[in-house]
């Protein structure tokens, strides 16, 4: 009886050690993952993760030349939960109108749906001034689950044009938890 325990705990043991671990080896080391915001996406290789702040829940920054430019390129990642049950295009005319009231000299340069996580995406794509410096924009939301994912990625147009490429592929390696 007490080498059928024995054997029995051993088992049960190596069960547990083998599903832990298949929960580590499943994990890329080359992604973010937030479960308690239920999201996940690849980080570029050569971009760094800044700390959070501002209402970003995650911060990441291209590699530039900090001191060369007027305004650091970045994509923030920002969920909110939602308490209302807009359909995705009211939603975005709500983002819009919010975004223009707040932005100088604010110029809408597209505005669409693309898919991004399997699920329908609205995508703007706007420039405005702060101060000086002219930043370009393309953000994408998405409506899941109660919750509002929007990516925003925000450089200077020299720097925009160097990086968008970049940042619709890490947009692309969104997952939805």
């Amino acid at each position: 009886m007490k080498a059928s325990r024995c054997i029995g705990t051993i088992v049960l043991g190596v069960v547990i050690t083998v599903t832990m671990l298949n929960g580590c080896l499943c994990r890329d080391k080359n992604r973010y993952y937030d479960d308690r915001k239920g999201f996940s996406l690849l980080i570029p290789r050569e971009w760094e993760k800044a700390a959070s702040g501002g209402g970003a829940d995650l911060i990441l920054l291209p590699p530039v030349e900090q001191s060369l430019i007027a305004f650091r390129p970045n994509m923030t990642v920002v969920v909110r939960d939602r308490n209302e049950t807009f359909l995705l295009a009211e939603y975005q005319a709500r983002t819009l109108e919010e975004i223009k009231s707040v932005l100088s000299e604010f110029r809408l340069m597209e505005s669409g749906e693309d898919k991004i996580a399997g699920e329908t995406g609205g995508v703007l794509h706007f420039s405005y001034i702060l101060g000086s410096v002219n930043i370009e924009v393309l953000q994408y939301t998405v409506l899941y689950k109660r919750k509002s994912f929007s990516i925003t990625f925000s450089a200077m147009p020299e720097e925009y044009l160097r990086f968008r490429e970049k940042a619709e592929e890490t947009v692309k390696s969104l997952e939805l938890l």
